[in-house]
C-alpha cells in the first residue's frame, strides 16, 4: 500500500462526497445519494479511474461500520434489547428465517440455478444497517417503535451474515462439514463475548473511573476508537463479522455512565468513516452497464422493495402489532444491505453466481441503497397513506411532558441550586457534568446524575433534555455555556434556561441566544462586598 497514493484516493472520494452531498441536500435528498454516486464516478469498474487503491478503501470503510454498530451498542446496552419487548425480537427471528424461503423459489421461477438462487435469496434477505442507522438517528427516531422494530431486525441479520457465509461457501463444494462450521463460529462468538466482557468490564470500566473525562478529554476518544477496533479485529480473528465484534463491545459498555459521553466523542470520526463506506460500495458498481441497463435494474430494485415490504409486513402483523406500525418498520427495512457485497463476493468466488447475476444483483443492491434514504425518511407517512383509519397516528409514542429540571455542572454553585430545588420539594432533578466524582455526589444527594458533555446535542438529547421545563447552567465557560444554550433551544423551546455568567459583558449574548435569566458573578459579588463593607462600618461608626 502506497501511503500518500492512498492519502490522495481519501482526498478525492472526501472531496467527490463533500460536492455530490451538498448537490443532494439542495435537491432535498439524502446526502448519502451523493456519497454513493462519488464512490460510482471516481473509483471501480466504468468509472473515471481516479481512485486506485480501492481495496485499501475497503479495509478503512470497513472501520465505519465498526465504529457504527459500537456506537449502536453504547446506545442499546443488553438491558434495552431486552426491553424491545417479545414482538419485535420474534419479528426478527423471523424475518431472517422466513424471507429466504420466500424470495428463493422466485430467485428459480426467474431462470437462476438452485445454488445461485439460494445466493440471491440469502443477499436480499439483508437490509443496510448503516443506512438505516444513519437515517433513523438524523430524524431522532432511533428510540421510535418504528425505529426499534428495525433496529431489531438488523440485529439479526448480522448476526446472521456468518451463517449465510457458511452457507455459499458450502454451495460451492467447499468449507467440509456445516455442523463444525457453525460450531466453531458459535465457539468463536462466546470466546469473544467472553475476551470483551472480562476487559471492559474489569479493566476499561474501573480505567475510566479513575480520571475526570472533562480534564482527560483525548482518553474518550482514544479509548473509544481503541474498543471498537479492537473488538472488531478480535471478532475477525475468531471468524465473527468485525462489525458484530464492536458491536459486542459497545453493548458491554452501554449501560456504563460513561456511555453516552463516549459515543458523542467519536461522532466526527464515525461520520468520516461512514462516508468512506459509503463512497467503497459505490465504488462495487458499473455505472456505465447501470444505464445501459437502467430499466431492467431499476424495474427489479422496485419489484424487490415492494416484495420485501409486504413480506416484512406480515411477518410484524403476525407479532401483533398494528398495520400501520409494521408498514412503516417494513418499508424501513425495504433496501437490500451493504452485507450482500460480501455475499455476492463470496458466491462468485465459490462459482456459484455467474458474472452477469452479480453484475445485475450489484447494481440493484446500489439502486436500493440510492432509494434507502427516501424511503426511510417516508416509512411514516407512506404507512399511513397506505393504511386505512384516522388520521392520527395510533403508534406513536405518548409524549412525557416537559416536566424535567436539568442543572449543567456540579460544583458549589450547581450544588447550591439542587440543595435549593430540593428544599422546594423538586425530585425530577438532573445533573450533567463530564466529573465522575461530581456526578456520584449529585447522586448521593438524591437526584439523578449522568455524565455528559454540554456542548454536545447528542449527548443532551440522549439524557432527555427534550423533556426539560427548566435548565440551569453553572459551568464558567463562556463558548461552553452559550453551546448548551443553543441546544437547549433547539431541543425544548419552551424550556426556562437560567444561565451563570461569569461576566456582565456576557448578559447580552447569553439573553440574545435565549437565555431568560442571567446570575453574573460580579454582580454579586459586588453586591455581596457592598453588605459586607457597611456591615464592618458600623461597628467603627458606632464606636
Amino acid at each position: 500500500m502506497n501511503l500518500w497514493s492512498l492519502l490522495v484516493d481519501i482526498g478525492l472520494l472526501i472531496g467527490a462526497a463533500i460536492v455530490l452531498g451538498a448537490v443532494c441536500i439542495r435537491l432535498k435528498l439524502s446526502p448519502l445519494v451523493g456519497y454513493l454516486v462519488a464512490g460510482m464516478v471516481l473509483g471501480g469498474p466504468g468509472s473515471l479511474g481516479l481512485v486506485g487503491a480501492t481495496h485499501d478503501v475497503d479495509v478503512i470503510a470497513e472501520l465505519g461500520v465498526s465504529l457504527l454498530l459500537f456506537g449502536l451498542g453504547l446506545e442499546f446496552s443488553f438491558a434495552r434489547i431486552r426491553a424491545f419487548g417479545r414482538a419485535p425480537l420474534l419479528a426478527a427471528g423471523l424475518q431472517v428465517t422466513l424471507t429466504p424461503l420466500v424470495a428463493l423459489p422466485i430467485a428459480v421461477a426467474v431462470g437462476l440455478d438452485l445454488p445461485a438462487a439460494v445466493v440471491v435469496a440469502l443477499m436480499v434477505t439483508l437490509s443496510s444497517t448503516a443506512s438505516v442507522l444513519r437515517v433513523l438517528a438524523d430524524r431522532s427516531e432511533l428510540g421510535s417503535l418504528q425505529g426499534r422494530n428495525a433496529i431489531a431486525v438488523l440485529l439479526a441479520q448480522d448476526l446472521a451474515v456468518i451463517p449465510f457465509v457458511i452457507i455459499v461457501s458450502l454451495l460451492g463444494g467447499a468449507g467440509g462439514d456445516p455442523l463444525d462450521a457453525l460450531l466453531r463460529t458459535l465457539g468463536g462468538f462466546a470466546a469473544m463475548t467472553a475476551a470483551l466482557w472480562v476487559l471492559l468490564n474489569l479493566v476499561a470500566a474501573r480505567l475510566l473511573a479513575t480520571f475526570s473525562l472533562e480534564q482527560n478529554r483525548e482518553m474518550s476518544v482514544l479509548f473509544a476508537v481503541g474498543t471498537g477496533i479492537g473488538a472488531a479485529v478480535l471478532a475477525h480473528e475468531v471468524g465473527i463479522s468485525p462489525a458484530m465484534g464492536a458491536f459486542v463491545a459497545g453493548m458491554m459498555l452501554g449501560s456504563s455512565p460513561f456511555a453516552v459521553q463516549i459515543r458523542a466523542d467519536v461522532t466526527g470520526l464515525r461520520i468520516v468513516l461512514l462516508t468512506l463506506f459509503f463512497g467503497a460500495a459505490g465504488m462495487v458498481a458499473d455505472p456505465v452497464w447501470i444505464v445501459q441497463n437502467l430499466p431492467l435494474v431499476l424495474g427489479i430494485t422496485l419489484a424487490l422493495i415492494v416484495i420485501k415490504t409486504l413480506v416484512v409486513t406480515l411477518l410484524f402483523r403476525a407479532t401483533g402489532q398494528t398495520f400501520r406500525l409494521s408498514l412503516a418498520s417494513a418499508i424501513t427495512l425495504a433496501q437490500v444491505g451493504e452485507f450482500a457485497f460480501v455475499l455476492g463476493a463470496e458466491g462468485a468466488d465459490a462459482g456459484v453466481l455467474g458474472p452477469g447475476a452479480r453484475q445485475l444483483m450489484v447494481s440493484v443492491v446500489i439502486m436500493s441503497l440510492i432509494l434507502a434514504p427516501l424511503l426511510i425518511g417516508q416509512a411514516t407517512r407512506l404507512s399511513r397513506l397506505l393504511s386505512r383509519g384516522p388520521r392520527t397516528d395510533p403508534d406513536a409514542t405518548t409524549a412525557r411532558p416537559a416536566d424535567r429540571i436539568f442543572v449543567f455542572g456540579f460544583g458549589p454553585a450547581g450544588r447550591h441550586v439542587v440543595r435549593r430545588l430540593l428544599a422546594a420539594g423538586r425530585r425530577d432533578i438532573t445533573v450533567v457534568d463530564l466529573n465522575g466524582q461530581s456526578i456520584t455526589r449529585a447522586r448521593e444527594m438524591g437526584v439523578h446524575g449522568e455524565i455528559g458533555d454540554i456542548q454536545q446535542v447528542d449527548a443532551l438529547e440522549h439524557h432527555g433534555v427534550r423533556e426539560a421545563c427548566l435548565v440551569v447552567i453553572t459551568t464558567p465557560g463562556s463558548e461552553a455555556t452559550a453551546l448548551a444554550i443553543a441546544h437547549v433551544r433547539q431541543l425544548s423551546p419552551g424550556a426556562r434556561i437560567v444561565v451563570r455568567s461569569h461576566y456582565k459583558a456576557h448578559r447580552e449574548r447569553y439573553e440574545a441566544l435565549g437565555a431568560h435569566a442571567v446570575a453574573v458573578d460580579e454582580v454579586a459579588v459586588g453586591e455581596r462586598l457592598g453588605d459586607e463593607a457597611l456591615a464592618n462600618l458600623q461597628p467603627r461608626e458606632n464606636a
